[in-house]
């Protein structure tokens, strides 16, 4: 690729232009471009601590967790389109980015969620939830009605009409529902409802949600299925895989062709991680605690749980990693180049630093080209795109700056281990084309891991296809490390973006720490350049 200077300038004038397109269309065609956090985590607590006060009930005996959480708004993407759907957005038409507080207490069903917007801190969402025989004051309807309409006047404006009027006898208690639905503007088909409910004289339930057309939800399922069918399908080609990957390993364990050094510091980096991850996520696992079960249980199993997953993917790494690079040898490709040059202490060589620079440079490339891909599906095709959930997890782990290093790097490995170094070199052994190696690894990647899909989900498989087979062909023409620095790289940009967009200072600093760990490996090269540089002068 450097050898021929025209078509690298051509590949950098792309990559610049990547970038460009990117920024530019950001706010239009990327979900979460409409993600602002102005609230820090501890001010979102002390506000929905402030909200239960003041409906009358106390805070203090119940232990809390704050995460960041979002409702993909579907029906608006789908048919109106990503751009539209995001000014309504940004306009507080709709809800997407909320701090979610929840208080509970070990066994027992009693306790609270409140939800926040995260650019403003506006509550958008109070759930009081108690036993269905819970006692209450018993109050009269009207009663309940004024209560609610008080309410309601207070969290909203413009024009409504109350569509849902009803109450519910229970055993100790009667609830209050009422429910109102804005006039203008309507959203289409679907329109903004506000409900709340009154239990005694008191808030039980408020919530601002879009009523989406029952039509469209059944239709948008039967649209899922064919996504469905081809995951399943692949799983049975990751079961080949799987088989693949034994066979191979007993046959090269026969061979005595098995190097197992450099696999167990590898797997030690892995489990490093790993456990760094988990503490990083503590609040999240505590955000799903079943209070049905005691708070010991509940984290013995749910601990438990991730170290067998952390041990199964470290048995994974460690078979892949020297079948993997075993059969690389047997068929004379040095699928580790920077591992070779740190052994033969030739890692400051020209070779190497060549290979970080084009390891920007196809990150670049891939920004553009996902951009322009996404913006040409719209254009022809109505395309559009759900959120990724990794924007919520980098704000609701503890220290958002290591959620690239730990879930991101680990995730990479075993991904970049398994599709391209194990699947390309197993198929370059036994049928020696690197097209068929390089597309049917291509193939398993994609709908093995379909989970977040551009919609229609055709074009998302033809997206990642190209995608992953480029990939496929940068492993074969330049080692597996350069792919999984792209990987690791395009992760952290689109990662550090909400960091440094946040007004909050933790969350804005840890924003410069992801970009500051972007750019380590470009300092790194450039130290080599000039290492390189006054060796040649001495």
């Amino acid at each position: 690729m450097l050898e021929n200077k025209k078509a690298l300038a051509v590949l950098v004038f792309l990559g610049i232009c990547g970038v460009v397109l990117f920024f530019q269309t950001y706010q239009d065609i990327r979900p979460e471009a409409t993600l602002q956090v102005n609230i820090s985590k501890t001010e979102a607590a002390a506000r929905a601590d402030d909200i239960l006060i003041a409906h009358g009930f106390a805070p203090a005996p119940y232990q809390k967790t704050v995460q960041l959480v979002y409702d993909d708004p579907v029906y608006l993407k789908k048919t109106f389109g990503i751009a539209y759907t995001n000014e309504l957005i940004r306009n507080s038409v709709i809800s997407c980015w909320k701090w979610r507080v929840r208080y509970f207490k070990e066994l027992e069903k009693e306790g609270f969620l409140v939800s926040l917007k995260a650019d403003t801190g506006r509550m958008v969402y109070f759930g009081h939830h108690q036993m269905d025989d819970a006692e209450a004051e018993d109050i009269d309807h009207a009663r309940a009605q004024d209560l609610a309409e008080t309410f309601f006047a207070s969290q909203t404006t413009g024009d409504w009409q109350q569509v849902v009027d009803t109450e519910y006898k229970q055993k100790n208690r009667t609830d209050h529902i009422f429910e109102w639905e804005q006039k203008d503007p309507r959203i289409g088909e679907a329109a903004r409802r506000v409900y709340v409910s009154v239990s005694g004289d008191r808030l039980e339930y408020f919530s601002e949600y879009l009523k989406v057309p029952e039509s469209f939800r059944r239709g948008f399922f039967k649209e899922q299925i064919p996504s469905f069918i081809i995951h399943a399908f692949f799983w049975l080609i990751n079961i080949f895989l799987f088989g693949a990957v034994i066979v191979s390993l007993f046959i090269q364990y026969k061979k005595k062709s098995l190097r197992t050094g450099a696999a167990k510091w590898l797997v030690f980096v892995y489990v490093v991680l790993n456990l760094l991850n988990l503490w990083n996520v503590l609040p999240m696992i505590w955000g799903g605690y079943d209070t049905q079960v005691s708070k010991f249980f509940f984290m013995g199993m749910s601990l438990g749980s991730h170290m067998i997953g952390i041990c199964l993917g470290a048995l994974g790494l460690f078979i892949l990693f020297i079948v993997g690079e075993s059969l690389a040898r047997d068929i004379g490709h040095n699928a580790f180049p920077f591992f070779t040059a740190w052994k033969e202490k030739k890692l400051y060589s020209r070779k190497i630093l060549h290979r970080i620079f084009i390891a920007y440079l196809l990150v670049s490339l891939r920004i553009g080209y996902v951009t322009s891909f996404f913006l040409l599906m719209v254009q022809f095709f109505d395309a559009w795109k759900p959120i990724a959930s990794l924007y919520t997890h980098v704000f609701s782990w503890q220290m958002p700056f290591l959620m690239p290093l730990t879930f991101g790097l680990s995730t990479f490995l075993l991904e970049g281990l398994k599709f391209r170094l194990f699947t390309i070199s197993f198929i370059m052994k036994y049928l020696k084309n690197i097209w068929i190696a390089v597309i049917f690894s291509a193939c398993c990647a994609t709908f093995i891991s379909f989970s977040t899909t551009i919609q229609p989900v055709y074009l998302k498989a033809l997206q990642m296809i190209l995608l992953f087979a480029a990939w496929g062909w940068v492993y074969w023409k330049y080692g597996f490390e350069v792919v999984f620095w792209i990987e690791f790289l395009f992760g952290m940009f689109l990662v550090c973006i909400p960091l440094l967009r946040s007004t909050v200072p933790f969350f804005y600093l840890s924003g410069w720490i992801v970009t500051g760990i972007l750019v380590l490996p470009a300092l790194w090269a450039l130290y080599g350049w000039q290492k390189i540089k006054d060796q040649k002068e001495a």
